[in-house]
């Protein structure tokens, strides 16, 4: 059995659509990979933890989860969950982590961690996003500055309270949806703006993550 372990319903689309840009989604649609979403971190974490250790026939489980706004902070939660198995790296890879642990009856288990955006910032989903936005896009910068323009007394809530990256993260998001609904088909979810390729699956870091699904459910290499 192979797992892949997400947040919510747009991280399985997104994922299931970078997927099928690079001729994988087979794997998913087969159930040779199933998807399943989990909630937030600490559900993922709590939910891969009962698959390895009860699970009889678990070959490889994948979690992907924001890492907010400490990098390092989201790697120890990550650390102290999995201290038992003492295999799991410092610190997280660049191109995304992989490891193996070994359970009470000896079998051993393929773990991989991808960090969204790409392991190395503080950030969630929206900011993987952005990196698929195509360079030299006109609108971006227009709805960034529409964004930055919004003065915090003319909301109606208190940024601040809306996640653990408060205004920053609800600026990503507010910009990233602003840029969405500017499109030939306003207001596409994520997923479906790679489908209609007002993203580009074939930036660096989609072409990274691919490659870390791809290296961690052992795929053949697509060309």
């Amino acid at each position: 059995m192979k797992i892949l372990l997400v947040e919510g319903r747009d991280d399985r689309e997104v994922i299931y659509q970078l997927l099928n840009s690079y001729g994988l989604g087979y794997v998913t649609k087969s159930k040779q990979v199933e998807v399943k979403e989990v909630g937030g971190v600490f559900n993922i974490l709590d939910k891969a933890l009962a698959e390895i250790e009860y699970s009889n026939d678990l070959i490889t489980i994948g979690l992907v989860v924001d890492a907010d706004s400490d990098v390092m902070n989201r790697w120890d939660s990550i650390k102290n969950k999995f201290d038992s198995f003492k295999t799991v790296p410092i610190k997280p890879e660049n191109d995304g982590t992989i490891f193996t642990v070994t359970c009470q009856d000896l079998s051993e288990v393929t773990v991989g961690v991808w960090l969204m955006p790409n392991n190395q910032s503080p950030g969630m989903l929206e900011d993987f996003i952005r990196f698929l936005v195509p360079d030299q896009d006109k609108l971006w910068q227009r709805a960034q500055n529409c964004v930055d323009k919004i003065s915090m007394t003319e909301l109606s809530f208190d940024t601040t309270k809306k996640d653990v990256q408060g205004k920053k993260a609800w600026s990503t998001k507010a910009t990233l949806h602003t840029w969405l609904a500017w499109q030939e088909y306003p207001g596409q979810p994520m997923g479906l703006a790679i489908t209609e390729k007002f993203l580009n699956a074939e930036s660096p870091h989609a072409k990274t993550f691919i490659e870390w699904f791809r290296k961690l459910f052992n795929l053949p290499t697509v060309t």
